[in-house]
């Protein structure tokens, strides 16, 4: 405003330069975007590579893949170098344009003003101020223009961020779902059906309960559809047909935190924290009293081990409990579930990675534990559930049968030929079970 107070003409001519300006903004920040979002994806890659080089590196070792991987990470760090290289050209472009669009509108004011000047039009002390207001005018844009690749970093960092955000949650609680309440155990499956793919069900017509207090095993061979049974129970996915319910309460009406709060999980692969052993089994229960854990630990049979660790409780675990063997780290997991106190404890192959011994004193340990608590239990070794209240034997996705140990023997069905071969586990059976039973499997 002030510059065309002074001078018109001027002003105009000072100004000129800004539609030049804007117009190279407008072109340089989408290809400065798509710059930065490559150098950013290609830092991703870079990372998730190393992290699994840096996890994986005694299979790599094993296997002498080193070079080979060696070969691999140069390629994708020769990628981010030239992505981030690109960047940084881009980022470093508008600073130079500015100071060059600043020093043609001060030559265009010298020149015009001077000759205004000479004509008598202006006097001098306007030319001056004019030269004065346009450093001024352009201060902003340049301190501006200094961050603006710093901010196109930033855009293109949260862009990563929001696609990740934005990812739509396959499970929601629906509107005026409520918490499922004290519960007593009881877990029902209703003619359920389900499939990853929807077009391809890979179980069908699952119609089974488990009573309060009872120990459900579910038994089959690899890919018959066991995990994802127990994985439809706490509600991972949805059930295409049928209904699963807790207490005669549909697992959809409820709210998912509420059924995290009744029923636990021990999985085959224990994961534990980089923190000390005692976060690491209260880490869902982080009001439990040290006393808790310590009771928890000794039931389990894992307070030993702990006790000759280097800080006992407070010992500082490694990544993913490195430090500890693969049975130890399964106990931990198992006195994680165990000081949460769940009405609904889910197994599922939790004793595959212990040794027989400690698997005696599990095994001893939750006959106890159990108590009051309902089961699913998922176990190859048919040694481990042999006395539970139910064995569902899964095969192809569907119940094929289900008793007691003693009944399943007597029906002289694929779980009693495994026993009656002396096959420890339906593992060894290996997609022999039509030889086995001289029943063809059904196709999925």
């Amino acid at each position: 405003v002030i510059l065309f107070i002074l001078d018109v003409q001027l002003a105009a001519v000072s100004l000129a330069i800004l539609p030049m300006l804007l117009f190279v903004r407008l072109v340089w920040q989408p290809i400065a975007r798509r710059a930065f979002l490559r150098m950013r994806r290609n830092s991703s890659i870079v990372g998730v590579y190393l992290d699994q080089n840096v996890t994986g590196i005694r299979v790599i070792q094993a296997l002498n893949r080193h070079r080979e991987n060696h070969n691999v990470m140069q390629g994708k760090v020769r990628d981010f170098f030239e992505s981030a290289a690109r960047a940084a050209r881009l980022g470093g472009v508008m600073m130079p344009t500015v100071e060059i669009m600043t020093g043609i509108a001060l030559g265009l004011v010298l020149i015009v003003g001077g000759n205004r000047v000479l004509s008598g039009a202006i006097e001098i002390g306007t030319m001056v101020a004019f030269l004065l207001y346009v450093q001024r005018f352009f201060e902003p844009i340049r301190s501006l223009t200094m961050h603006y690749a710093m901010l196109q970093r930033a855009v293109a960092s949260g862009h990563r961020i929001f696609e990740l955000l934005d990812i739509p949650l396959e499970i929601k609680d629906k509107p005026g779902a409520k918490p499922i309440g004290a519960v007593k155990g009881r877990v029902e499956f209703n003619d359920v059906t389900f499939g990853y793919n929807p077009d391809r069900p890979i179980l069908r017509n699952i119609t089974f309960a488990a009573d309060p207090g009872q120990t459900i095993a579910l038994v089959g061979p690899t890919g018959s559809g066991k995990t994802s049974i127990t994985a439809l129970a706490h509600r991972f996915y949805e059930v295409q047909d049928g209904s699963i319910t807790i207490d005669g309460q549909d697992i959809r009406d409820v709210t998912q935190d509420s059924i995290g709060e009744v029923m636990g999980m021990v999985l085959q692969e224990p994961f534990l924290f980089s923190q000390s052993v005692l976060e690491n089994v209260r880490y869902n229960t982080s009001y439990a009293t040290r006393e808790e854990v310590v009771q928890a630990c000794t039931v389990i049979g894992a307070h030993d081990f702990i006790m000759e660790l280097e800080d006992g409780y407070d010992t500082i675990l490694e990544q993913r409990g490195s430090n500890l063997s693969v049975g130890q780290r399964q106990l931990l997991s198992f006195a994680r579930a165990l000081v949460s106190d769940p009405k609904i404890l889910v197994l599922d192959e939790a004793t595959a990675n212990i040794d027989s011994y400690t698997e005696r004193v599990v095994q001893d340990a939750l006959k106890q534990l159990l108590q009051g608590r309902t089961a699913l239990v998922i176990a190859h070794r048919l040694s481990t559930i042999r006395n539970a209240d139910r064995i569902i034997v899964v095969r192809d996705g569907e119940i094929t049968e289900i008793g007691t140990h003693v009944e399943l023997i007597a029906s002289d069905g694929l779980y009693a030929q495994l026993w009656k071969t002396n096959y420890a586990s339906f593992d060894d059976i290996a997609g022999n079970a039509d030889a086995i039973t001289g029943i063809p499997a059904t196709s999925t």
